[in-house]
């Protein structure tokens, strides 16, 4: 545990890299309240992939620390560690030498690096974690080893099957631990002992196929774009099948040049050599009798089938193979080394350890910064057209605009048909104010895959908001929904358009669809709260934005409107000042005081309790931020308010 943390260290206080976002950030209205918790365990879709172990980690995290990044890496790092506590449990069990040099390789491995330090991954140390327990019970039970538990076969393997269970809500990968199982057993007994090993993973199978299938259809549904999976021939899945192992086995041994993003190798004929190599190395470990390198052979592959090429696995549209993917197989590796160099001198070991250490930790550091981590992955693949966009996207994130630009156009320059670095150079090219390209950006998108582009037509309906063209933007989202009808962005951007334009009843709609497709969410309570306001009936508007407040108590415009109609609202049965107060504080306080809109409901509130100096300077220096924004008609707004305030007269709404 202690080596592992230390060569780990580099990455701590890394921050959310790649599709972090998607699991750890952006699932703000999965990760707030219990609601958000029942929604991650009943509803497959509300999540990238129906793994609700490790979303309820995230979720936990988010109670505990928010958005804070060093505990949810920690964590993956003491998973890691447990991960090789338990590991070195099991081979000292089943009497494997060299097994703390095995579960120590493992802890220190730089090509685990990728599982451990990428937040997201949490799915795999998880899953990994769980499975070995799943292993140590049913070797316990099944008299793998000596164990109190041989007698009590029913309690290790109900104990054992939940352990299970939970490795595969928190990865569907785990899905190949009855093999695993069936193998050592194998090589404990010498013989496969179906009434033992066979019956007692039958609910592990039958529980397995219905995730498996659940997965691929939620992925599936996920591609966008040009960014679909080619369609193999099965003589090129079985070159792939025979390539890969020796990728991984390779990378295991010498694990030089390790990079986020491989690049995607063409298939050529003499790659059957993979495949004629990997059979008759099995034909001769079963001549020769090496029951212990075989078992070895079959684990490290069995793990790996599902990743080999005859599945259409999502990662596997950009690279063929993934440091990620090895993570469990490379245990079977780790054993094979082990037990070879216990037989050198003890100063060997400790060498191969130490350098190994040194690895991972400089392999770590990549994960401490996004620019690191990006230009590592583009530096590490000779066409690396996946790792520019993705690092154009974080850079979109963190607003450096001018710069994902740069990136998205080396994606399309490695990768001239690749429909989503389009759609993100058109993004990057409306902030940047050029909204004639973008829209001739998007429809070359839209004509390269017509079928499957909502994001596409989304973003086109952004830009031509920016252009002020409400009709076609309208269309565009329209577009969109009618590609991808749960798209909960393009309803609530729609909604908003129409509420803009006066078209009540069909935002009205919108905002009801979104409630269909999210129960309780803010974002279309606070909208509907508008309409109501905006149609005169506060009460009703009041009684959605209480709504919008309990399912995110934070959200700003939500508290600003409230204040807003408790502050100046002509009903002195609605109105409370000190409630407004408090909302319009906390309003201000959340946007940093950086809003003049804001800063003007706060100056309303605090003239509604009688705070008139207060006030005005608080609208002094609301209209002050407003005309510095450019925006001189709510300027001038704020100071008729302002000389309201100075005359001691607090501001109301006409009814």
């Amino acid at each position: 545990m202690l080596m592992t943390l230390i060569v780990y260290l580099p990455c701590l206080n890394g921050p959310l890299l790649w599709d972090d976002k998607d699991w750890f950030g952006a699932m703000d209205w999965n990760l707030r309240g219990w609601q958000g918790l029942w929604r991650l365990w009943t509803v497959p879709e509300s999540i990238q992939q129906y793994y609700p172990v490790t979303a309820m980690s995230f979720w936990i995290d988010h109670q505990l620390w928010g958005k804070w990044t060093l505990p949810a890496h920690l964590e993956n790092v003491l998973l890691h560690g447990a991960s090789a506590v338990l590991f070195w449990m099991l081979l000292k069990r089943l009497q494997v030498r060299g097994a703390w040099l095995a579960a120590a390789f493992f802890a220190v491995h730089p090509v685990m690096v990728e599982s451990v330090a990428w937040i997201t991954e949490r799915k795999n140390v998880l899953c990994t974690f769980f499975a070995l327990l799943a292993l140590l019970c049913h070797g316990a039970g099944a008299g793998w080893w000596e164990s109190r538990w041989q007698n009590k076969t029913v309690k290790a393997a109900v104990l054992a099957f939940a352990c299970f269970t939970l490795a595969l809500l928190s990865k569907v990968s785990a899905a190949v631990l009855p093999g695993v199982v069936l193998v050592i057993g194998w090589w404990v007994a010498k013989q496969v002992r179906w009434k033992v090993e066979g019956l007692r993973v039958l609910p592990w199978l039958i529980v397995s196929i219905p995730l498996i299938v659940l997965t691929s259809k939620i992925e599936n549904a996920q591609i966008e774009g040009g960014d679909l999976f080619r369609a193999l021939p099965f003589s090129d899945r079985l070159r792939l099948a025979g390539q890969l192992p020796w990728f991984y086995f390779g990378k295991l041994l010498w694990p030089a040049h390790l990079c986020v993003l491989y690049e995607k190798w063409p298939l050529a004929a003499w790659q059957w050599v993979g495949l004629a190599m990997l059979l008759v190395t099995m034909a001769l470990l079963v001549w020769r009798r090496w029951h212990g390198a075989l078992t070895l052979v079959l684990v490290f592959i069995g793990t790996l089938f599902p990743l080999l090429g005859f599945f259409e696995v999502n990662g596997m549209k950009y690279a063929w193979a993934a440091d990620r993917w090895a993570y469990l197989p490379g245990m079977a590796v780790c054993v094979g080394v082990a037990f070879l160099l216990v037989r050198l001198p003890r100063g060997m070991s400790a060498a191969l350890l130490i350098i190994s250490g040194v690895l991972t930790w400089r392999q770590a550091g990549l994960y401490a910064s996004v620019d690191g981590f990006w230009q590592a992955a583009i530096a590490g693949n000779a066409t690396p057209w996946k790792a520019h966009n993705d690092y154009g996207s974080q850079l979109m994130d963190e607003k450096r605009h001018a710069e994902a630009r740069v990136q998205f156009e080396a994606a399309l320059k490695s990768y001239p048909d690749y429909v989503a670095a389009m759609v993100n150079l058109a993004s990057a090219l409306q902030e940047l104010g050029y909204n004639a390209q973008a829209i001739e950006w998007l429809d070359r998108a839209i004509a390269l895959h017509p079928e499957k582009c909502a994001v596409a037509h989304y973003n086109k309906a952004i830009v031509f908001e920016a252009m002020q063209r409400r009709e076609d933007a309208a269309a565009s989202f329209e577009a969109a929904i009618a590609q991808k009808p749960d798209f909960f962005a393009a309803h609530n951007d729609l909604g908003n358009l129409l509420l803009v334009t006066g078209k009540y009843d069909e935002a009205r709609a919108c905002f009801l669809k979104l409630l269909e497709l999210r129960p309780g969410n803010a974002k279309a309570l606070t909208s509907l709260g508008n309409i109501h306001f905006m149609q005169g009936d506060t009460g009703r508007a009041l009684g959605y934005f209480a709504k919008a407040l309990e399912d995110d108590p934070d959200m700003t415009s939500t508290l600003a409107n409230t204040a807003w109609i408790l502050a100046t609202t002509a009903d002195d049965t609605l109105r409370d000042t000190s409630k407004a107060l408090q909302h319009a504080s906390r309003a201000a306080e959340l946007s940093k005081r950086e809003d003049p809109s804001i800063l003007q409901v706060l100056a309303g509130a605090q003239a509604a309790a009688g705070e008139f100096d207060q006030a005005v300077a608080t609208a002094i220096e609301a209209a002050k931020l407003a005309r510095a924004k450019g925006n001189a008609g709510l300027a001038t707004s704020i100071e008729a308010m302002q000389r309201q305030f100075e005359q001691k007269q607090p501001f109301r709404q006409a009814r």
